[in-house]
């Protein structure tokens, strides 16, 4: 659907949006100050702990609707239709489709996963090729050039 620009993929990822049976009981709670808007979880929620973790009694109770979004295959990291979806996320031409929630909630579900992949496979490989390139201009390239003999 994003490769080809269908116009129905924001509609299909906001009817993705699903309360559980779970989910519809929750209906007032204080929300922490760390979830104001929203927050992610796996698919295998425990309520008690989510409740604990979304919800401070110090907080005046208000109106919550609690959702899930569910896109099979999609969080699976080892799975072909997660790649396929990232990999055409990356080229699509219609940025508008980024203003969609369940997409943003998707993209921060998988970020701590991608940054975490960038700084190991990306920053550290490139810092350790700095400090070896700093380490041979500035100890041994000087050296080689003072004594041209050995």
């Amino acid at each position: 659907m994003i490769r080809k620009n269908v116009d129905g993929l924001s509609e299909y990822l906001e009817s993705r949006l699903v309360k559980t049976n779970q989910t519809k009981n929750i209906k007032l709670g204080g929300l922490s100050e760390e979830f104001k808007a929203t927050t992610i979880a796996t698919i295998r929620m425990d309520i008690d702990k989510t409740s604990t973790k979304l919800f401070d009694n110090e907080q005046a109770l208000q109106e919550v609707d609690v959702k899930m979004l569910d896109v099979p295959y999609v969080i699976d990291y080892d799975s072909q239709v997660c790649e396929n979806f990232f990999t055409s996320l990356g080229d699509v031409d219609n940025f508008a489709i980024f203003g969609v929630v369940p997409l943003q909630k998707l993209i921060d579900f998988m970020y701590p996963l991608v940054w975490r992949a960038t700084i190991m496979k990306l920053f550290i490989p490139f810092l350790f090729f700095h400090l070896s390139f700093v380490i041979y201009m500035n100890v041994i390239a000087p050296e080689v050039d003072a004594n041209p003999n050995n």
